[in-house]
């Protein structure tokens, strides 16, 4: 039982076979298609963006070791409060209160202590000053919270300001 295609059945049996033919040499001349023959533009964007990736983490990685080399220096000891009312008294600053806390927890790589100050009637030269001695600090200090809020009623640009400054040293039993 043979049957005759009809023409319009021929017609699209080799369309059919044209465009398998062409699909086939296609992927031939590519190479099979694998995914490990790609695109030599794509190739150089994506070792752009790896280069991209590595130079920041190069600049990361800088960033924590001069972080981790300042936290190693700061003493066990270290008196947060005192320091903090010195150099408060020593640029004339009001210290209005000032709380310690303590915080971290035992699977935090570094103690951290902190102290919560109140100062009043300051300068915004005044605040810089005291930023610059928290920043130039030979222990490791962070301002973990800063509220400024300028003094109401009053002739000069006086602030209230709250400040919260941490200092952090390592544990003694960490590794690394």
């Amino acid at each position: 039982m043979s049957r005759q295609l009809e023409k319009r059945e021929k017609i699209l049996l080799l369309a059919c076979g044209v465009f398998l033919v062409v699909f086939l040499l296609f992927f031939l001349f590519r190479g099979g298609g694998g995914a490990t023959d790609q695109d030599p533009a794509d190739l150089a964007m994506q070792r752009e963006m790896l280069a991209s990736q590595i130079e920041r983490y190069e600049k990361t990685k800088a960033k924590i070791d001069i972080i981790d080399q300042k936290i190693s220096r700061t003493p066990v000891n270290y008196d947060l409060i005192g320091e903090m009312s010195k150099d408060c008294n020593e640029l004339g600053l009001t210290l209005e209160n000032i709380d310690p806390h303590e915080s971290g927890s035992e699977s935090d790589p570094y103690n951290e202590k902190s102290v919560t100050m109140n100062l009043e009637d300051m300068t915004l030269q005044d605040l810089v000053k005291l930023l610059q001695r928290i920043e130039n600090s030979p222990a490791f200090l962070k301002v973990t919270r800063m509220n400024v809020k300028r003094k109401t009623f009053s002739e000069e640009s006086l602030l209230n300001v709250r400040i919260r400054v941490a200092v952090y040293w390592p544990k003694k039993n960490r590794s690394g």
